[in-house]
């Protein structure tokens, strides 16, 4: 931390008010001296003398506007200046509040926790998980002293530039002014400050907050009226601001995207027959732009419906991202995080944020059962504020990309989900915050929580690849307050891809998702394979919900799955065992459930011939050279069941 800071805080701004009052009262003098120049030379005065002393006064007039301009820019910056040290001011104050609420204290050099811990956490993993709080508050506090120190420095900076590049330069003595007015105005416009700025693009959440809490409100207003591109995409700001500036930004996007469709058709359209590698490339960027335009349509369509509000949105990847929720997370007593997972799209987000609006009328309909809960709220965000990988034989062999079959899309997208997180924490302490991911989404949402300060309560992750840890204490979650659902059939939660089967890690908290009698809700189905884990009235459905609530005592715990992989193991090595009981049943099961995995398998296998046939030999090589993880990982789900069937206990890891 700066040494500024000491002098930051003792910064008034009504020191430069004064200085800025007397240069007024000089600069209206200097304005009056200059309009008597014009009358000492009468019109009927001619002759030699009379040029003499006209050619006189005009150097006389010329100097002293150049000097009027001056003094008015620089009363011009000293007033700018004032109201900048305002905020400074205000800054300072919320800087040193902050820090007396939360038990810290700011030094010439850093802030310090002085409070620490008051209590005692009955594991480590829960000790460390509250000292990483209390580190966050540290790196808050210390957000509103460096917010202070920079707006201070781009006070300080602005006026500088005002004194040193306009006036000390000579750069306003090099006008020809009309007049003494015309000199004023004009030297006032070259000592106006822009007084707010904005932090880097990749400011951290507090960063962000601390920001946007040292502005005024017309400050506010200004910014979000005619720089909505500052806002858009910053963890940590109000919810409603984001939703105003993406609303704002749409059709900015839309019109950006209609024009470069317009002028890459155009360009298709006027390629020869020898053209051929453009002709793709070119084909290939209009189905991007496309998706793009069908995506932000999709916002736009949910952006205008109900208790909905669109918190990020990101055009300059290969596909759009987007995040929407349902209810307003920053007042919400409960705020529920989904993270979707392999081959979603912003363009298909309808059907996950009905999804997950259903969720939080289920979820406050639960709440309002209890007399100690009702009347408290949630809301529910759909996050795609990543790349999540697709199903092509382009991705597929795309090893450095957001190929499904490596954690880079999820590693990627864990930074900035974290950030989202920590965004709500800061903004909404009092909410009670469940993360939920599902499939690669909780392989994402595992790297996410890996990081420390995100403000999570609990996680629940449903038909997981893995969660990026085998140890369920990497994870930054209170504990006992990991859960895992795993479906009938799911063979994804049993590749173990990206870490430890989920259904088989110490201390996570495994939930049914076999059809039950709930008390309050009656029958609640059961569900099968791996997509339908978010469906209206399910057992599945149900226990994601309640964690949502925060009521953990309503789910239902138990792990009674039929787990395709090991059946498969199982009835490979010993025929006559349960495994072999159910054979009859097996291969039934194993079409329901590869039957969309086999036909997509023979799609990319007909496309990566026809690729290697047009002269797409790179992609065989590839593959090749990456044979081992296209095994274990590409070729998944049909492959490794396939292995496994004829015989091969290890096909199915």
């Amino acid at each position: 931390m700066s040494a500024a800071w000491a002098q930051v805080r003792d910064w008034r701004s009504s020191d430069l008010e004064g200085a800025a009052a007397k240069l007024r009262d000089i600069e209206d003098q200097l304005i009056d001296t200059g309009d008597g120049l014009s009358k000492v030379a009468p019109p009927s005065w001619s002759g030699t003398a009379s040029d003499g002393a006209r050619e006189q006064l005009d150097q006389l007039k010329e100097l002293l506007e150049d000097r009027i301009a001056e003094v008015a820019a620089v009363r011009r910056g000293l007033l700018d200046a004032s109201d900048g040290v305002v905020d400074v001011e205000r800054a300072v104050k919320q800087a040193e509040q902050f820090a007396a609420d939360n038990g810290l204290e700011i030094t010439a050099t850093n802030v310090q926790d002085v409070r620490g811990l008051t209590m005692c956490y009955a594991t480590e993993h829960d000790e460390e998980l509250a000292r990483d709080a209390r580190s966050l508050l540290v790196d808050e506090c210390a957000a509103y002293v460096a917010e202070a120190v920079r707006r201070a420095g781009d006070v300080d900076q602005d006026l500088s530039q005002v004194l040193n590049g306009q006036v000390m330069s000579g750069a306003l003595a090099r006008y020809d002014y009309r007049s003494p007015d015309d000199a004023a105005l004009r030297g006032e416009n070259a000592g106006v400050a822009d007084l707010y700025g904005q932090p880097a693009k990749d400011a951290k959440p507090a960063q962000n907050k601390a920001w946007w809490d040292s502005l005024t409100e017309a400050e506010k207003a200004e910014i979000l009226k005619d720089h909505p591109d500052w806002i858009n995409n910053r963890n940590g700001l109000p919810a409603d601001v984001l939703d105003a500036a993406n609303t704002a930004l749409l059709p900015v996007y839309q019109e950006q995207v209609k024009d470069q469709l317009w002028s890459l058709k155009n360009e298709l359209a006027g390629l020869g027959p020898d053209d051929e590698d453009r002709k793709k490339a070119l084909e290939k960027a209009i189905g991007e732009l496309e998706d793009k335009r069908d995506s932000l349509d999709t916002v736009d369509r949910l952006g205008k419906q109900d208790n909905t509000m669109i918190l990020g949105l990101d055009i300059s990847n290969q596909r759009a991202q987007a995040i929407i929720s349902n209810g307003n997370p920053d007042t919400a007593d409960h705020v529920g995080v989904f993270t979707p997972g392999l081959t979603s799209t912003v363009q298909d987000m309808d059907g996950y944020a009905e999804d997950m609006r259903k969720m939080r009328l289920g979820a406050e309909r639960s709440l309002n059962r209890d007399p100690a809960t009702a009347g408290e709220d949630a809301a529910m965000v759909t996050w795609l504020g990543y790349q999540a990988p697709q199903i092509s034989a382009e991705s597929l062999t795309d090893f450095d990309g957001d190929s499904v079959a490596m954690a880079n899309s999820a590693r990627t997208g864990g930074d900035s989900l974290a950030e989202f997180y920590q965004g709500i924490n800061i903004k909404n302490d009092h909410a009670d915050i469940t993360a939920l991911g599902h499939s690669y989404g909780s392989t994402t949402t595992g790297y996410a929580l890996q990081h420390a300060n995100t403000g999570v309560d609990r996680v629940a992750f449903f038909g997981s690849p893995g969660l990026g840890v085998d140890d369920v204490n990497d994870l930054k979650v209170p504990s006992g307050k990991v859960f895992y659902e795993e479906a009938n059939w799911d063979g994804v939660g049993d590749l173990q891809r990206f870490g430890k089967d989920p259904s088989e890690m110490d201390g996570v908290v495994q939930l049914d998702t076999n059809e039950v009698q709930d008390a309050q809700e009656g029958k609640l189905s059961g569900i099968t394979l791996h997509t339908s884990y978010l469906n209206e009235g399910t057992t599945s459905q149900h226990n994601l919900q309640s964690l949502v609530a925060g009521q953990e005592d309503r789910v239902v715990e138990g792990d009674h799955n039929v787990p395709l992989g090991e059946i498969l193991r199982d009835g490979v090595t010993n025929p006559l065992g349960p495994g072999g009981e159910i054979g009859e049943r097996l291969g039934e099961k194993i079409g329901e459930e590869l039957v969309e995995v086999k036909d997509s398998a023979v799609d990319l296998a007909e496309a990566g011939a026809k690729k290697v046939a047009e002269g797409f030999s790179d992609v065989a090589a590839g593959a090749a050279e990456k044979s081992y993880e296209v095994r274990q990982g590409v070729g998944s789900i049909y492959e490794q069941l396939k292995r496994a069937a004829m015989g091969d206990p290890g096909g199915l890891r």
